[in-house]
């Protein structure tokens, strides 16, 4: 079975300009279309590599305003 790379590149981009445009444009309709259907995962939840990131970019950001260089943290 083709990838959407492959099926693009030898199905799809060989087509006229009007036609990929055509194309976009039913694709795009079909999006908006099923736009309601779409889920988003929203999570409150930070995991421990989040904590670490944010402690760290903190810790950068201070170091940075109070003139320190960030090697120094």
């Amino acid at each position: 079975m083709d990838t959407v790379l492959e099926s693009y590149e030898t199905r799809l981009k060989p087509l006229p300009i009007v036609e990929r445009l055509q194309l976009a444009q039913l694709l795009m309709s079909d999006l908006v279309k099923s736009a309601p259907r779409w889920t988003i995962d929203v999570s409150y939840e930070w995991s421990d590599e989040d904590l670490m990131d944010f402690t760290r970019a903190t810790f950068a950001h201070a170091a940075q305003s109070f003139g320190e260089e960030e090697d120094d943290v």
